[in-house]
């Protein structure tokens, strides 16, 4: 769609880019200050016009655009005129200051000024819980209505802002944003009151700064990495830690899965501090009691991040695994078959699980076959193996995989499976009984 504001800023961008003058670069940090919209537009999409006015007019552009992204909210419709301007005069004077300092640390060096973060959020709803007939009923709680508060920031507008910061080359850009907003992202996403709504949260926000810092985490120490992303996670209410936590595995995925042992090691200790937090939220104690199987939509973004997929939604999702050698996979292994057995019989992440098995050497992936099957077939029941197709699936995975006698392990899983009604599991059972004296000859 044709943006008059974005195609003049991106005519600001390319001056300043090209002749590398000063009048030039104050024209566009202003030009950013008065329509942020427009201008994260043009610079979105022109990356290396933005990246050659220089790294420090970038940052100063990437927070002039996020301190111009919060608006006055008017509170209600009888609201007095004369409030609404006041708060809007407040904000036009925190822009102004923010784009005087901003121009004045990039003419004449000093300290960098501090990234800005949004108004801490209003109070969470209540639950809306409907009381049942019978039992001893806990007794009312008198508490307010929560208040919006006095400004709207734009959370889209802001994502965008920051994944042009990716592109920085300064190290300590990205920490100093997620310590900026350390405050707020607790506020958002905090653990509540049992009475209070977890899934009213500012999910926008939230996953744009961990998606940001994904792409830098690698390169921090153990410390910097727990304070600045996991200790946070840890404060996090369930529902916020499972939408977060999928966002920042997937994006640190996209950036490092296709590098060498060390960018593997690393996203698999990510998965293994994951998996540890995530076993200790309610909504995967209630997964693992259903007598039903099935995997809760709360955790389905989270348990196909760690099989290397992305949601899609209505059940569809996208794998990233394609081209990836097997020592690029195998060592997602551990955790992965701990997943596949800690959960109950669960039809979605058995298919994940052999999703990723099947990506391999059948021979390598043979003893976390064995003792994910082992599990299921003390567990599951005939629409698991039969109707859902994990046995006939499991079969010709033990099938290519050759297994070495003695196979009683493999035999007694095969059959589990044939007495479901699955003929692979009877066609395993027989060709490992005879494999022994077939290779005698």
């Amino acid at each position: 769609m044709y943006d008059a504001h974005a195609l003049a800023i991106t005519g600001r961008l390319y001056l300043a880019s090209r002749f590398q003058r000063d009048e030039d670069r104050r024209a566009l940090l202003s030009a950013v200050s008065g329509n942020p919209a427009g201008a994260v537009s043009a610079l979105s999409r022109h990356p290396q016009a933005a990246k050659d006015i220089g790294d420090r007019p970038l940052r100063s552009a990437i927070r002039i655009g996020l301190q111009a992204c919060e608006f006055p909210r008017q509170k209600h419709y009888d609201e007095d005129q004369a409030a609404f301007d006041a708060r809007q005069s407040q904000l036009s004077a925190t822009k102004s200051t923010r784009l005087t300092a901003e121009l004045h640390w990039m003419e004449h060096d000093g300290d960098e000024p501090a990234w800005p973060s949004p108004s801490l959020r209003r109070q969470r709803r209540p639950k809306r819980s409907i009381r049942l007939p019978g039992g001893t009923s806990k007794p009312p709680r008198v508490r307010p209505e929560p208040e919006w508060p006095d400004t709207y920031f734009d959370d889209r507008t802001a994502a965008v802002w920051l994944r042009i910061l990716e592109q920085s080359i300064d190290p300590c850009a990205i920490p100093a944003v997620l310590k900026a907003n350390h405050d707020w992202l607790i506020d958002a996403n905090g653990r509540g009151d049992e009475d209070d709504d977890d899934t009213d949260l500012e999910r926008t926000w939230t996953r744009a700064l961990f998606e940001c810092a994904a792409t830098r985490a690698k390169t921090w120490t153990d410390n910097e990495r727990n304070a600045l992303v996991f200790d946070v996670l840890d404060q996090f209410c369930d529902e916020a830690f499972i939408d977060t936590a999928a966002a920042f595995l997937v994006k640190s995925d996209l950036c490092h899965i296709e590098g060498d042992a060390a960018d593997t090691l690393y996203l698999v200790d990510l998965r293994t501090r994951l998996w540890a937090r995530l076993k200790t939220t309610t909504p995967w104690k209630r997964h693992c009691r259903s007598p039903r199987g099935g995997l809760e939509i709360y955790l389905n973004e989270l348990i196909l991040a760690f099989f290397c997929k992305v949601a899609g939604g209505f059940g569809h999702a996208t794998s990233y695994t394609k081209g990836l050698k097997d020592e690029q996979i195998i060592p997602f292994l551990p955790v992965l078959t701990e997943i596949a057995v800690s959960s109950a019989p669960c039809p979605s992440i058995a298919r994940l699980f052999l999703d990723v098995l099947e990506l391999i050497d059948p021979q390598k992936a043979e003893p976390f076959l064995l003792r994910a099957a082992t599990s299921w077939s003390s567990r599951s029941d005939q629409r698991f193996w039969n109707e859902l197709g994990i046995g006939q699936r499991v079969c010709a995975l033990a099938e290519r995989a050759a297994i070495q006698p003695p196979a009683q392990q493999c035999i007694e899983i095969a059959d589990v499976i044939a007495a479901t009604g699955v003929v692979a599991g009877e066609t395993l059972k027989q060709a490992l009984r005879v494999r022994p004296s077939t290779r005698a000859r």
